[in-house]
């Protein structure tokens, strides 16, 4: 990003092509064949690298706006809810069978809900204040880096399963610690 800095490329052009990777990545996904999993894994990757270069090309040309976060958030809850819908139609030929789809639904909406929920909370509590810190390094979105691989190993169901389950664990658990963020600012 230190190369882009002081070009006329700026973060939302960076968030731009981190929202068209991701939906290729999962649309790539969505046609279980190997050979266009692969390929979506790869795109995948791409685009979660780009995730975190937007932020960092806002810090270094120091050009972060409240939009452009939002943006960024916004992007985040396109992409990630897309990725599970695409691994839904992946792994309909798999144990969960016609239900996938519907399964990978539900994981896309609560992935889509938990980042909704965190642009609500800002809007009204102010920008970073949803911000979750990394612990150990290990930030939550870096959880995203799983999926490409699993996918590539034809883990399909098992990633699908995992994000159904944790999606909606998530959304409750993130609500309710907003809930109680939000009575604290109060």
């Amino acid at each position: 990003m230190r190369a882009l800095a002081p070009t006329a490329v700026r973060p939302n052009h960076v968030t731009t092509a981190r929202l068209l990777t991701g939906l290729v990545g999962a649309g790539c996904f969505a046609t279980g064949t190997s050979a266009w999993v692969l390929a979506g894994a790869a795109v995948l990757v791409l685009s979660i690298l780009l995730d975190r270069a937007d932020g960092e090309l806002a810090r270094l040309q120091q050009s972060s706006t409240p939009w452009g976060h939002t943006y960024d958030i916004v992007t985040d809850a396109i992409v990630n809810g897309a990725v599970m819908f695409g691994i839904g139609f992946a792994a309909a030929g798999g144990a969960l069978g016609d239900w996938a789809p519907l399964v990978g639904m539900v994981a896309g909406l609560s992935v889509a809900y938990v980042l909704v929920v965190m642009v609500c909370f800002e809007r009204n509590q102010g920008t970073g204040s949803a911000k979750f810190t990394a612990t150990g390094g290990f930030d939550a979105d870096d959880a995203m880096l799983a999926i490409p691989l699993a996918m590539a190993l034809g883990w399909y169901d098992v990633i699908l399963l995992l994000a159904a389950v944790g999606a909606p664990v998530a959304a409750i658990v993130v609500t309710v610690f907003l809930r109680r963020q939000r009575r604290g600012f109060a």
